[in-house]
């Protein structure tokens, strides 16, 4: 498996909780289909870069994950709504840095894309992108755990 798979099912166990404590009803994988239940979050790997490599082949990579979140209201505030899961979704990923995985050196998070509003009278929905960088290191020839 690759480093980069380990790292978002690290996402997507250290966000579970979110389910269970009713801040979300899904979390989804990264696939074409827009979520169709509401509150959802969709973990996704972005784009990954090399920060560094050593003589012993050794690279330090930052891969971006994003975390979308997507709420539906007819009579909320949506703000409100994405803040408050924005707000765990960072307590969750931030708690452990190093999402319990021995190679991974740090997570950020890395700010928030502006939203998305679309709707009309009878259902008004935003989506918004969080982002985070995941700091790790592995071996140049071979990025399997």
């Amino acid at each position: 498996m690759h480093k980069a798979q380990a790292i978002l099912n690290a996402f997507k166990a250290s966000l579970a909780p979110l389910i269970t404590n009713n801040v979300v009803k899904v979390i989804l994988p990264n696939n074409a289909q827009p979520a169709e239940v509401h509150p959802a979050l969709i973990v996704r790997m972005g784009e990954e870069d090399v920060s560094a490599r050593n003589m012993s082949n050794f690279d330090n990579r930052d891969l971006n994950i994003y975390i979308d979140i997507y709420v539906h209201s007819k009579n909320t505030d949506l703000d409100e709504q994405v803040l408050v899961i924005r707000e765990e979704v960072e307590k969750a990923i931030l708690a452990n840095v190093q999402l319990g995985l021995p190679f991974v050196l740090n997570t950020e998070f890395n700010g928030q894309d502006a939203p998305d509003y679309q709707g009309d009278a009878e259902l008004y929905a935003a989506a918004i992108r969080l982002n985070f960088v995941v700091k790790y290191r592995t071996q140049s020839n071979n990025p399997s755990l």
